[in-house]
């Protein structure tokens, strides 16, 4: 509701989210996590937090809380961060080209086309 998204159907329910995608099957610094945030590492807002040194490529689709759209909006960049333990041990910061526009066109279409678009796909039941 902080996005000004209301939505209602009996069998489909939806929030905002992240698709993330990197290449980093191995541990480049020792570490044992890898976290997205916005803001410093030391003290991060984070939305989502995985294990480093899998063998795999670092795939997720990370819901986001209302605040997390709002930073999005406001063009707040997301970083990764590798940390072993509680130490960060390298930064990067994601591009950031792009993404207010594109965050104000999702919330867009979510709140004024997808709920009509969704109940026409999928009629809800009763």
């Amino acid at each position: 509701q902080a996005l000004g998204l209301i939505f209602s159907h009996s069998t489909i329910s939806f929030a905002p989210g992240l698709g993330l995608r990197a290449a980093l099957p191995e541990a480049l610094a020792a570490e044992d996590a890898y976290i997205v945030h916005f803001g410093d590492p030391a003290t991060p807002d984070v939305v989502w937090e995985g294990p480093a040194g899998t063998g795999l490529a670092l795939e997720a689709t990370i819901p986001l809380e209302a605040g997390h759209v709002i930073r999005l909006q406001s063009g707040d960049a997301l970083s990764l961060t590798a940390v072993r333990g509680d130490t960060p041990q390298y930064t990067i910061v994601l591009d950031t080209t792009g993404q207010v526009s594109a965050t104000q066109a999702l919330v867009s279409y979510m709140s004024a086309q997808l709920s009509a678009d969704l109940n026409e796909l999928i009629p809800p039941a009763g």
